[in-house]
């Protein structure tokens, strides 16, 4: 499932109880759910009623299908919340906004998209978030720098590196060759996503790591990459890598680097699982 996203779509409705919902036409200075998102289009939600209006106080966010039809609708397929403690709400009658949100609980966010250039780093704020997912690829300045993660327990004023912070292990194939072989450290001062990356202009990593459990003060965080690069020697090079950070704790900033010299290029987009 996919959903849509779409700026400054907002409709009304009279259509009362717990069904799906008949959408009035664009308000004023808005776009339609239909022009702004499209027919069949999957989307977050929310349905508020009007004040002064008998739904006044009923409120409803959650995710449902857009229909071109006459008139317009949309169902109310997954609550997220509402004024009905979490259950979908039986709107009395009256005038509801019916408008795009995000909402808190919404499956996926984007945190946010980076495009490093002559960057030390890219630090990425975590907080609130369950688990966390960056993808996208970085090109160090300079030759043969390998990639580290860093987390922060401090919202980002500072990373961990101490000597025996992390541990991590990954296990490397060379994709022409079809050699392979495992490399770990028990005790590391930064978590290893791949080997010596090339700078050239077709060299780089691609990094698809997930951090989990960073919002749970009683478990480890726990790192997973699923990285290919092309290194010094133009070869491809996958590596799956499992790391972990030693100490049970909250950790809500992430810092990705090279071990030399600054990120000369890249895209990274980093998603959040919001915590329950």
């Amino acid at each position: 499932m996919s959903i849509v996203l779409a700026d400054r779509v907002k409709e009304t409705t009279t259509t009362t109880g717990t069904g799906t919902v008949n959408l009035a036409g664009a308000a004023t200075g808005y776009q339609g759910f239909v022009a702004g998102a499209g027919d069949a289009a999957v989307v977050y939600y929310a349905i508020v009623g009007q004040a002064g209006g008998g739904a006044e106080g009923e409120w409803e966010t959650g995710i449902g299908t857009v229909t071109d039809a006459a008139p317009d609708t949309l169902s109310r397929t997954t609550i997220l919340a509402s004024s009905n403690a979490g259950s979908a709400v039986d709107f009395s009658a009256g005038t509801k906004d019916v408008f795009l949100t995000l909402p808190a609980k919404a499956p996926v966010v984007n945190i946010g998209t980076f495009n490093p250039s002559a960057a030390a780093t890219v630090d990425i704020i975590i907080t609130g978030y369950d688990s966390v997912r960056i993808v996208g690829w970085v090109r160090p300045a300079t030759d043969n720098a390998v990639p580290w993660l860093l987390v922060s327990n401090d919202g980002g004023s500072s990373f961990r590196a101490g000597a025996s912070d992390y541990v991590w292990a990954y296990r490397y194939l060379l994709l022409e060759a079809g050699t392979s072989n495992v490399v770990y450290d028990a005790a590391d001062n930064q978590i290893i996503l791949g080997g010596g990356v090339g700078n050239g202009a077709s060299e780089q990593i691609d990094l698809d790591v997930l951090v989990t459990s960073p919002t749970q003060s009683d478990t480890f965080t726990m790192i997973k990459g699923d990285n290919i690069e092309i290194n010094i020697n133009a070869q491809w090079v996958s590596r799956i890598v499992k790391a972990s950070v030693k100490t049970k704790e909250v950790n809500n900033a992430v810092r990705i680097m090279f071990s030399t010299g600054n990120i000369a290029s890249g895209h990274l987009v980093a998603y959040g699982f919001p915590a329950p």
